[in-house]
């Protein structure tokens, strides 16, 4: 240790016997003064670490996401910078033998005489943090269930999907979407959002969405498959509510065009965007599924698709996800003109790029589903 003590000059009580490593570095980030416990945490000697600063190369430190963090963004230098204290950061150091140990710092600012120094405490966090690693891969490889398994291999629908998790880590969504053929001239599909997000959320996830694909294979009617996903979340132990739009695509026989029919429980009301490039909302809810012992049947909405038209279905993470919240008109206009799916296609992604481009407390994953009639039908 240092004969000069700032640690007891500070009267930061019990420095020695804490087991946090303690470490007091100068205006200029150079460490001055330290605990026992630091040299253990750190793995380095009381030489090696006097006089170094958060500059030097040799931290080889890396953020919560393992992405490189150079020495200015250290939290304590960040302190210094910013005359604020900083707390709760988490950063890994490599050691030796080429792994990390993982730190949960706090760096507070003290007045030293006339200096100003920063005070950093850390506590090592290396297993609670590879765990919530571990869980975070687990949780992601389960939310891959909410993408469509395959892609549509059919020659007279247009479809497009996107999804995009924007929620913070293990804090897992539940949004689910689908497109799929049943026969020669029909296609299911489905787009849903279960309450919540955690472990009880991705169960449920995984629940509705194989659920809606194996009823939407059998059933002939749309409010059946909702009426069979309703029954396995009200009767399965554990699970959320969630909401859901089911429908049908069919190939006309003698004509250009699609023939829509679906049926929406409390999800948002999609938007038709015709080839012309106009727009409008087919309206027609029931209630959210699992919520309550007794299904009520939506009503059935028919939407006709002449050649270049599209439906857009979507979870509200679309106009949710930002600070104000996006209005459904405003969701509308930017979609008016987009006389194409990939024009609206488009537009959805500058959407979901300003989405996650805003730092938001409140988050939420957005999927979105398109399926439309090719503007040049297949012969």
């Amino acid at each position: 240790m240092t004969t000069d003590r700032p640690l007891e000059r500070l009267a930061l009580p019990l420095v020695e016997r804490q087991r946090e490593g303690v470490v007091v570095q100068a205006a200029d980030g150079s460490i001055i003064d330290f605990n026992a416990s630091a040299l253990r945490r750190l793995k380095m000697t009381a030489d090696e670490l006097t006089g170094v600063t958060s500059l030097d190369p040799r931290w080889e430190a890396v953020d919560a996401r393992r992405r490189p963090l150079a020495g200015e963004d250290h939290p304590a230098m960040r302190a210094l910078a910013s005359g604020r204290d900083v707390v709760g950061a988490t950063m890994g150091v490599r050691v030796d033998d080429g792994s990390y140990t993982w730190l949960s710092i706090d760096s507070r600012l003290f007045a030293d005489g006339d200096d100003t120094v920063v005070v950093t405490q850390f506590l090592d966090v290396t297993t609670e943090f590879e765990q919530r690693e571990r869980m975070t891969a687990a949780l992601d490889r389960l939310q891959h269930h909410a993408l469509p398994t395959t892609a549509l291999h059919v020659d007279w629908v247009d479809a497009a999907t996107r999804y995009a998790s924007v929620t913070p880590p293990l804090d897992i969504g539940g949004d689910f979407v689908d497109v799929f053929a049943v026969s020669d001239d029909r296609c299911g599909f489905f787009i849903g959002d279960v309450c919540g997000h955690d472990l009880d959320a991705v169960a449920t996830m995984v629940i509705a969405r194989h659920t809606l694909r194996v009823a939407g294979l059998h059933l002939q009617r749309p409010a059946r498959v909702l009426a069979w996903l309703h029954d396995a979340l009200t009767t399965t132990p554990g699970t959320a509510y969630c909401s859901a739009v089911f429908g049908h695509v069919s190939r006309r026989e003698a004509a250009d065009g699609l023939d829509v029919q679906f049926v929406n429980a409390g999800h948002p009301a999609p938007v038709v965007v015709r080839a012309d490039g106009s727009v409008d909302r087919p309206v027609g809810h029931g209630r959210l599924l699992g919520m309550i012992p007794e299904f009520v049947t939506p009503p059935i909405v028919e939407v006709p698709l002449s050649p270049g038209d599209h439906l857009v279905l979507f979870t509200d993470g679309l106009i949710e996800s930002r600070r104000p919240r996006m209005s459904d008109d405003d969701l509308v206009e930017r979609l008016v003109g987009s006389t194409s799916l990939d024009r609206t296609m488009g537009a959805i992604d500058e959407l979901m790029h300003e989405a996650a481009a805003q730092s938001l407390s409140a988050q939420d994953d957005i999927a979105v589903l398109a399926v439309g009639a090719p503007r040049h039908p297949p012969v």
